[in-house]
């Protein structure tokens, strides 16, 4: 009898809980009896299924919150009131005409982007 072992997480451990049962069953009679480490052949497949079962739930969950934050956003830059166009015309407002940038109290700031200097002198981080 041909056995294929499955690539995927799942299928194996469906498989491994099959053998583990059967083994089991058998008792002294497995013909597994003497394969290195098959004392914690079922711990491993109960471990092995646990962790799958999260890994499920998380992933459906990062699925869920993934979705949400996108659809926080907004779709695209010219949806109005969405964070990407918020952001784009924020962008355009906080630009510095070169003179505005050349006038600036930091001497040296002239090479430096305007959205940049602006949201660091928000916070109070911009050095001269």
């Amino acid at each position: 009898m041909r056995i294929n072992i499955p690539s995927n997480p799942g299928d194996l451990i469906v498989l491994a809980k099959a053998i583990n049962a059967k083994h089991i069953a058998l008792g002294a009679a497995s013909p597994l009896n003497g394969i290195d480490g098959i004392a914690g052949f079922g711990a491993q497949v109960t471990a092995a299924d646990t962790n799958n079962q999260q890994a499920d739930l998380l992933y459906k969950q990062a699925e869920t919150a993934t979705e949400a934050r996108d659809n926080a956003l907004g779709p695209d830059t010219t949806t109005p009131g969405s964070t990407p166009q918020i952001a784009r015309s924020s962008r355009a407002r906080i630009r510095k005409t070169p003179q505005e940038r050349r006038a600036s109290v930091c001497g040296s700031a002239a090479g430096r982007s305007a959205p940049a200097e602006w949201l660091q002198n928000q916070h109070g981080s911009a050095s001269c």
